[in-house]
Order: C-alpha cells, then sequence, then structure tokens
C-alpha cells in the first residue's frame, strides 16, 4: 500500500515538473516570431529582386527584338522596308498622353518613318493607346509596354565622344531614343539630358537604370553604338 501511494506522489511529482512555465512560453514565442520575421523579410528581398531582374531581362529582350525588326525583313505598315526601328524612354511620370510618350512606368518601340532616328509623337488628346490595332500608317509609335510592378525608370547616363565621364540625368524631362537602321546592327543613340540636351549629337552609349522602390536596389542596361547590349548592377 505505501509503496503505490509513493509511486503516485512520484508520478504527479514528475507531471508538475515537466510543465511548461510561463517565462518558457514567452521565449518560444519571442523566437517564433524572430524566426518569421527574418524569414518574411528575407522573402519580400527576394520577390523584389525577381521583379528587378524579371523587367531589366524584358527591357533587355525589348531592345535585342527592335534591333531584329531592323536588321530583318520587318516591313513597316508602307511596305517600306528601308525605315528603322528604335526604343524609347521617357522620365516622365505617367500622365494622360503617357500612352503614346513614354513615362518611367512604361516604354515603347517605334518605327522610324520620318526618318530622323528619333520618336515623332503624332499624340493629340483623345488618340488611343499605342499598341499594334490602333496605330495608323503615319503613326511611328508601334507597341507600348507598361510597368506593373514596383520598379520604375530611374535614371538615364549617356556618354559621348570617349569620356568617361557620362551625362546622367533623373530629371521627368529626360529621354532617349536609341534606333537601328538595316542592315546594320550598330544603334543610333540620341538622348536629351537637361540641363544639356545633345538630341541631335549621338551618343557613344547609354545606361538605362531601373530601380525597384521596395528594396532600392538598381541595375542599369548599357546599349552601345556598336549594338552591343548588356545588363549590370
Amino acid at each position: 500500500m505505501n509503496k503505490n501511494i509513493n509511486k503516485f506522489k512520484y508520478i504527479r511529482t514528475i507531471g508538475t515538473q515537466s510543465g511548461m512555465t510561463l517565462i518558457e512560453m514567452l521565449v518560444v514565442l519571442a523566437i517564433f516570431m524572430m524566426v518569421s520575421g527574418i524569414v518574411i523579410f528575407d522573402y519580400n528581398k527576394f520577390r523584389s529582386q525577381v521583379s528587378l531582374n524579371n523587367l531589366v531581362d524584358d527591357i533587355a529582350s525589348s531592345i535585342r527584338k527592335t534591333q531584329n525588326f531592323a536588321i530583318g525583313v520587318r516591313s513597316s505598315n508602307t511596305a517600306d522596308f528601308g525605315s528603322g526601328y528604335g526604343i524609347y524612354f521617357n522620365l516622365n511620370t505617367p500622365s494622360y498622353n503617357s500612352s503614346r510618350n513614354g513615362s518611367n512606368k512604361s516604354f515603347l518601340i517605334f518605327n522610324d518613318k520620318t526618318p530622323n532616328m528619333r520618336y515623332d509623337t503624332n499624340y493629340v488628346s483623345g488618340m488611343a493607346a499605342c499598341s499594334p490595332k490602333t496605330v495608323s500608317k503615319d503613326d511611328e509609335c508601334m507597341e507600348m509596354f507598361t510597368i506593373n510592378t514596383a520598379d520604375y525608370i530611374s535614371r538615364i547616363c549617356a556618354y559621348y565622344d570617349g569620356s568617361s565621364d557620362p551625362t546622367c540625368t533623373s530629371d521627368a524631362n529626360g529621354s532617349v531614343a536609341i534606333s537601328f537602321l538595316r542592315p546594320d546592327p550598330e544603334a543610333h543613340i540620341y538622348a536629351c539630358i537637361p540641363p544639356l540636351c545633345r538630341s541631335t549629337t549621338p551618343a557613344d552609349s547609354v545606361q538605362i537604370y531601373i530601380m525597384n522602390t521596395a528594396s532600392q536596389d538598381t541595375k542599369f542596361i548599357t546599349i552601345t553604338n556598336l549594338g552591343q547590349i548588356s545588363i549590370n548592377s
């Protein structure tokens, strides 16, 4: 009988001692919240990096597509194989006319029908957005690409006359037209970077900077007048 009582007391003692105190529970909860916070933070950073990388790759691919249009056998709406093709970036913030002029959240491919190796917009109020379905035979705007992520075009830098010192802008009026003319793969780069706008002087190369608003990470694409396209970070 006494042995059974002692055994029962021993079991109760063990059970009491193996319980979790309030302090231990709070410590475990704090560790769990800390680990969860780190995981969530890393995931958000990873997602921002993926978004930025994807956009930079898409822009570089669009430039190469434009280059292929020019040196390939694609003709304009007027069946003219001699007109060039280009891609246009404009740092204007999105506005009512950004559907034809580009913005820091969009860029466009154009058919240089003038031809002057520049993008000449025929935008007037009420004109439809730039797309293959709405482009007229006299319209240079061919296709508009809209950036729907947390990324945007933050800066344009142009290099002139072999200088290693770039002319850069993050100004809302900064823009650059990069055009290609058949049959050469070379790029014709004309940038307008206030306050010194050299829109009539071709640049040796240009850099298009893309920034993610969440992570503040930046990558840029370099296009040279030889037609080389590269991605840098």
